[in-house]
C-alpha cells in the first residue's frame, strides 16, 4: 500500500498506514509475550479500523475506501469472538454515520477533490443513501459471520465431546485390559500353586 501510494503520488494516507502497522506489531508482541490473545486480536482490529477511519476522514463515505471498514466487524468476530464482533459492529456503524454527517455538513477538514466532485455530482443528501447502503451490507456480513461463527463453535463443541468420549473409551478399555491381565496372572498363580500342592 505504501508503495502504490508513493507511486501514485497519494502519500497522504501513508502516516496512517505506518501508524496502523506499528499498532499491529504491538498486538503481535502482546500475543507472543503477554499471552493475551483477546487483547492482541482487538489491538490489531483497532489498528485496521484506525487506518480506515483516517482514510475515510480524507475522502468521506462517497469514496470506495469506506467499503474497507466492512471487514472490521466480521474479522473481529472470527478472530476474537461474537462479543468483540458486535462491539466493533457498533463502532463501525457510529464511524460511518458520523463521517456521513460530517461530510454532509461540510465539516470534513481534508475532503479530497474526488469526494468533493462526488458531492457536487450526487448531491449532499446522497451521503446518507451511501451510509444506508454501507450499513446494510455490513449488517448482512455480520449476520452471515455470526451464523458461520456459531456453526463453527457448535462443530468444535461436538468435536471436543467426541474426543472426550474417545478418551473415556480408551481409559475404560485400558483399565479393563489391566484387570484382565491381573485376572490371568492370579489364575496362573493359582494354578501353579495348585499344581505344586498336588
Amino acid at each position: 500500500m505504501l508503495t502504490s501510494n508513493s507511486l501514485s503520488g497519494s502519500t497522504v494516507d501513508n502516516p496512517a498506514i505506518i501508524f496502523g502497522f506499528v499498532i499491529i506489531i504491538a498486538g503481535l508482541y502482546v500475543q507472543a509475550y503477554l499471552n493475551r490473545p483477546l487483547l492482541a486480536a482487538n489491538t490489531m482490529t483497532f489498528a485496521f479500523w484506525l487506518i480506515q477511519v483516517l482514510v475515510i476522514s480524507h475522502d468521506g463515505v462517497t469514496s470506495t475506501a469506506v467499503f474497507w471498514i466492512l471487514a472490521v466487524s466480521p474479522g473481529a468476530t472470527l478472530i476474537a469472538g461474537a462479543r468483540s464482533g458486535l462491539i466493533w459492529y457498533l463502532i463501525c456503524l457510529i464511524t460511518i454515520w458520523l463521517t456521513a454527517a460530517l461530510q454532509y455538513y461540510g465539516l470534513l477538514a481534508t475532503l479530497s477533490e474526488t469526494s468533493a466532485l462526488h458531492m457536487i455530482q450526487l448531491g449532499p443528501g446522497r451521503v446518507f443513501y451511501i451510509a444506508i447502503e454501507v450499513t446494510s451490507i455490513m449488517t448482512i456480513l455480520v449476520v452471515v459471520t455470526f451464523v458461520f461463527w456459531s456453526a463453527r463453535r457448535r462443530i468444535e463443541d461436538n468435536l471436543r465431546d467426541a474426543v472426550r468420549a474417545l478418551e473415556s473409551e480408551v481409559h475404560y478399555r485400558t483399565q479393563a485390559e489391566a484387570e484382565a491381565r491381573q485376572s490371568v496372572n492370579a489364575k496362573s498363580t493359582f494354578l501353579v500353586t495348585r499344581n505344586m500342592s498336588l
